[in-house]
């Protein structure tokens, strides 16, 4: 555990002015390489050490796992043993917590769903069978898509209709986008972009419980500023509105994920939404030479909608840059794997070639192969996207809570078990008209007798299997709750 002034002198000057800055909205403008996630965490630390605050009056977020994880080991290596630990998060791992605790004021179940891209898929074209959209005409990808950056934006399905008059098949795609969240609430559940648009919509709904939480977290801090979509922004200022202690880190000159609904608005606009904002620039660079710095500066430099900042480094000197301009994929790869090729030869070491898309590594590969260059391939397919995983998972999802439609779906003929589309349209059919779930569609059809005897059969044994396994559950399935 580091205090006192050995804990400042970490920190060069400008870090320490964002560190000792406490009350109040602060935007820390971080350059590229400048340290943020240092001046972050320190500040959490410098909260409860210098500043007296209590741990679980903090509340940190950022947009991946890995670096929430990073950040935390951070804090405790400098906070030490406390009773109690901020609450480092990332947006969709807050709001799925608070949700978990709450939802029923929204009409969800505490155990709802959280749908992942496919699930989100099949109840897509559930959709489309039921209103009758041909997928060949308006493809589900591509409404999943204009959906998602409706939901970034905040949007409804009337406000989208009414925003987005240019969009192709408006009225359609907001007919599909009702429909779709219909069938995620039927079914008790909510995909990602829901899980921050009913985080908001829950704590300014019930004003009450707004406060609480507003009052709980009486300082947030909010790491990559320049990705927050407008729901979180949102989920920002209504946390916040009481003590008004944000402190953001971001650098509008590295926001890059304007296609998944950053808005790069919120970080320029600060000062608007957080009125009496105090900024601080963090410009010393301790990642790249100085020539890098500066071809970078010349390129962003060219950005209408920026802060002015000029990088610098202690690190002088560095090779020059060199830029080549291949004709096709085939001749970049070529180029790409020689180049690794001599360096490993006259050099030595690791070489890491970055790419921005999956299919460039297919040429890459071949060229490394043709020239005899081991490598491996960094990434490939998370286990939890694995087919095996997610059958599994969403066996489990259906024995704890069979009103959920997309585990049902999924899980229903894997292995196949004799219930085929045929089987599986007349269920949906009974649910439409019945205003039901699929499993007691399930248990309608198998009372009334409506299925042909060897369907009957396959749905019968289906529906003793879920009920046997559901059985076996000795004791309830808690659902751990967090913190929160």
């Amino acid at each position: 555990m580091v205090t006192g002034k050995k804990f400042l002198q970490q920190l060069n000057g400008p870090q320490q002015k964002a560190v000792k800055q406490c009350e109040g909205p602060l935007l820390i403008v971080a350059g590229a390489g400048s340290g943020k996630t240092r001046t972050i965490t320190h500040k959490v630390a410098f909260l409860i050490h210098q500043h007296g605050v209590q741990p679980d009056n903090i509340l940190a977020v950022t947009f991946t796992n890995k670096t929430a994880d990073e950040m935390k080991e951070r804090v405790e290596e400098m906070v030490g043993e406390v009773p109690v630990k901020p609450l480092i998060s990332t947006f969709h791992s807050f709001s799925a917590q608070l949700l978990r605790r709450h939802a029923k004021i929204l009409g969800f179940g505490n155990n709802y769903a959280i749908c992942d891209v496919e699930d989100q898929r099949r109840v897509y074209r559930q959709v489309y069978q039921t209103l009758g959209v041909d997928s060949e005409q308006l493809p589900v990808r591509l409404v999943q898509a204009v959906v998602s950056r409706a939901k970034n934006k905040g949007q409804s399905s009337s406000e989208f209709q009414v925003g987005n008059p240019e969009t192709p098949n408006n009225e359609l795609i907001a007919e599909i986008f009702e429909s779709y969240q219909d069938a995620l609430r039927s079914s008790n559940a909510m995909d990602f972009d829901d899980l921050i648009l009913n985080a908001v919509q829950l704590l300014v709904k019930d004003t009450e419980l707004g406060k609480h939480y507003s009052d709980r977290f009486q300082y947030i801090l909010v790491d990559e500023y320049q990705d927050t979509n407008s729901p979180q922004n949102d989920l920002l200022r209504v946390l916040a509105q009481e003590h008004h202690n944000v402190t953001a880190v971001g650098d509008e000159d590295q926001s890059i994920y304007s296609f998944r609904g950053a808005d790069i608005s919120n970080i320029l606009r600060f000062e608007k939404d957080f009125p009496g904002a105090r900024i601080i620039t963090l410009e010393q660079n301790y990642r790249s030479t100085q020539v890098i710095l500066d071809a970078a500066a010349s390129v962003i430099s060219h950005n209408a909608n920026r802060r002015p900042k000029k990088l610098w480094t202690e690190s002088k000197g560095g090779e020059s840059i060199a830029l080549f301009i291949a004709g096709d994929a085939r001749t970049e790869a070529r180029f790409t794997a020689r180049q690794v090729f001599h360096l490993v030869r006259e050099r030595g070491g690791k070489i890491g070639v970055l790419y921005r898309t999956n299919f460039q590594s297919r040429v890459l590969e071949e060229e490394l192969r043709r020239l005899y260059v081991p490598y491996r391939l960094v990434g490939g397919e998370s286990f939890y996207n694995r087919k095996e995983v997610k059958d599994a998972l969403a066996f489990l999802r259906l024995v704890c809570s069979p009103e959920d439609n997309m585990a049902l779906l999924r899980i229903i003929n894997e292995p196949s078990r004799g219930i085929g589309k045929v089987t599986l349209g007349r269920l949906q059919r009974i649910a439409d008209q019945e205003g039901l779930n699929l499993w007691r569609a399930i248990h309608k059809s198998l009372d009334e007798g409506s299925l042909p005897g060897r369907s009957h059969r396959a749905v019968k044994s289906f529906q003793r299997l879920i009920q046997d396994c559901k059985g076996e559950l000795s004791s309830p399935l808690h659902i751990c709750l967090g913190r929160i």
